[in-house]
């Protein structure tokens, strides 16, 4: 099953379009993480989607029904907005998006998990499986029990291409025998959910927008209750775009809220997320990464830089031209 696009899409009526390199839709198994991260906005999620449903574990119906919409070639990341195996059913959901060929990859902190779900894990078709290690700085509360580093040896001495990573610190000691080194990812403040650096916000940002995580918005988050979040950064759910029980996998980027967003970051004074995210950048005149991309299907990699810096250079002389010719007309 392949993404059949609306026709307001085709017809230019949307003003950001899925790609097939950005797209996924992450799956939060439940709400409320016991992890309770310093850095991670649980209590926003959690006061917002109590005002929104009581169903704050996803069940295997409502998952089957919600991944039977998702097209095949739309990757599905188990992670959203808490540890995915605090549900139970968490091995079976990610069995079943496999079986229905889904690319799935998986982002866990191995909270929850038990030595035989580490095994299963290993045994279905992932992509990438990621594992968030707790830190010697004590702002994560993971238990590390027998069964925390059972499960973390068998992942380790498994071979698979594991990425593991960490906030603010070094490795646990506990876990630096397994584990000695990570990747270190820089915090932020989840669009303003979060404090970090003594800072909940970012400046308001203006001009026309553009998401450095995802230039088309189409990182969805999918709730227990079947309905999905615009994204990960969206802890207090100021932007719920629809619901995968109630109807297809293209509504949601032709819906209203959606529409609202994708036309708001074009819009200085729009009220959206975007505006106060530490992902979201000025959109520059011309997008290089994509110009240089498509050159480089036609030439190789060094004549696409070279054709880059070309480009800019010509609109580096066009501005300035400009400039100097207003200049001097005010004169």
């Amino acid at each position: 099953m392949t993404t059949e696009y609306p026709a307001a899409a085709r017809q230019g009526e949307i003003f950001l379009f899925p790609s097939k390199e950005s797209r996924s839709i992450q799956v939060t198994t439940v709400i409320g993480c016991r992890n309770k991260c310093s850095y991670c906005p649980q209590d926003a999620i959690i006061s917002s989607y109590a005002k929104r449903s009581r169903e704050c574990v996803m069940n295997m119906d409502v998952f089957k029904k919600c991944a039977d919409k998702i097209p095949a070639d739309v990757p599905i990341h188990f992670s959203g907005f808490s540890e995915p195996w605090q549900n139970p059913a968490c091995a079976d959901m990610i069995a079943y998006a496999c079986k229905t060929e889904h690319i799935v990859d998986v982002y866990t902190t191995l909270a929850g998990m038990m030595p035989r779900d580490a095994q299963r894990l290993l045994s279905l078709n992932i992509r990438r499986l990621f594992v968030h290690l707790p830190s010697d700085s004590g702002h994560e509360q993971i238990n590390i029990d027998g069964d925390y580093i059972s499960s973390l040896k068998i992942i380790r001495n498994s071979g698979f291409p594991v990425k593991y990573n960490l906030h603010l610190s070094e490795v646990h000691p506990k876990i630096k025998p397994i584990v000695k080194t990570a990747f270190y990812m820089e915090l932020n403040t989840r669009a303003g959910n979060a404090q970090y650096n003594s800072k909940r916000s970012v400046r308001r940002k203006l001009g026309k927008l553009e998401c450095a995580i995802d230039s088309c918005l189409m990182n969805y988050v999918l709730l227990p209750n079947g309905e999905v979040a615009l994204c990960c950064m969206d802890f207090g759910l100021k932007h719920v775009i629809g619901s995968l029980l109630d109807s297809d996998y293209r509504s949601l980027f032709a819906g209203k809220e959606f529409k609202r967003v994708s036309e708001g970051m074009a819009e200085a004074d729009s009220d959206i997320l975007c505006r106060r995210c530490n992902f979201a950048y000025k959109k520059p005149l011309v997008n290089m990464g994509r110009l240089s991309k498509f050159y480089c299907k036609m030439r190789n990699i060094r004549s696409a830089r070279g054709f880059a810096q070309q480009i800019q250079t010509f609109i580096f002389n066009k501005t300035s031209s400009l400039k100097y010719n207003q200049k001097n007309r005010l004169k």
